[in-house]
């Protein structure tokens, strides 16, 4: 609607690695999320509160 049409029709791509990356990432910070209390409890006793 505002955006002109695309040049390029190519999808997107990246290497293995990156993938591995992002799914660890996500992995990750799904598991924080979900336990957020064992978290904070680490940052309490890394930063000393």
């Amino acid at each position: 609607m505002y955006f002109e049409d695309a040049v390029d029709t190519q999808p997107l791509g990246c290497g293995r690695d990156m993938q591995i990356a992002l799914t660890t990432n996500g992995l990750v910070i799904l598991a924080l999320g979900m336990t957020p209390a064992a978290l904070m409890s680490l940052c309490v006793s890394v930063f000393g509160g």
